[in-house]
């Protein structure tokens, strides 16, 4: 196989990840607070001394795009958007992980919860529980919970060294070894989502050119196996 076939499948190999990558995007669109990736390429050059190099194309990773997304008002009182950077911290059986998905409820305890049932820490790490018959409940732009009765607790919002480290798991959650840090500019705004930040129409288009771009490697791939086939057939042929 020659060169030319080498440098064509990495750079379909690089196109398909770039696919997945997209495709996931897509995939999150309505997903509170979920955050697009996109993905890094660079070139790799063999016989880079030599004058006539070979230029291939490698994965160097996927770069998370940690911009707001659009905040959009529900009325719901549970509901809260971070504006701002951070993440709310939630408790799950494999420990404390991260969320900016502020879809909250409340389960059978009247404890504050995600969506998907885990608890969402207050102060200290304890869950922050609403008795029943409280009332109205309110929660103001730093965090604080209360109700008629009086503050019932607090949402810290935390933020990390390096939020690109983190890693995203199911549920719109996030694990990562950093100690978390508190953070203090950022507003937690009540009866609001913060909305996925993908922008569908500039995926689809990267995701349709992604995928000419592999229909056309493959056109090349198809003719350079047959120009060497045919090579190899009339090379063969004794006169």
């Amino acid at each position: 196989m020659e060169n030319s076939t080498y440098i064509v499948l990495s750079g379909q190999n690089a196109r398909q990840r770039q696919m997945d990558v997209l495709a996931n995007n897509i995939a999150n669109l309505s997903t509170p607070g979920f955050k697009g990736e996109r993905t890094m390429f660079k070139e790799y050059l063999s016989n880079a001394q030599s004058s006539n190099p070979s230029s291939y194309v490698e994965i160097a990773g996927t770069a998370r795009d940690m911009s707001q997304g659009p905040l959009t008002h529900t009325g719901n009182p549970f509901d809260v958007a971070l504006n701002g950077a951070g993440f709310l911290t939630v408790t799950t059986p494999s420990g404390n992980e991260y969320t900016r998905d502020g879809h909250l409820q409340l389960d059978s305890q009247g404890e504050l919860v995600t969506s998907t049932g885990f608890v969402v820490q207050g102060d200290g790490g304890s869950p922050i529980v609403i008795p029943a018959g409280s009332g109205d409940v309110t929660i103001g732009t730093d965090g604080t919970v209360a109700t008629r009765r009086g503050t019932i607790g607090k949402l810290p919002v935390v933020n990390f060294d390096d939020p690109q480290a983190m890693v995203e798991q199911a549920g719109g959650l996030y694990t990562t070894d950093q100690a978390p840090q508190p953070i203090a500019t950022t507003q937690v705004e009540q009866g609001t989502i913060e909305e996925s930040n993908v922008q569908p129409i500039l995926e689809m288009t990267k995701l349709m050119a992604a995928s000419h771009e592999i229909t056309d490697s493959k056109n090349f791939a198809d003719g350079e196996h047959n120009r060497l086939k045919n090579a190899i057939d009339r090379l063969g042929k004794t006169i």
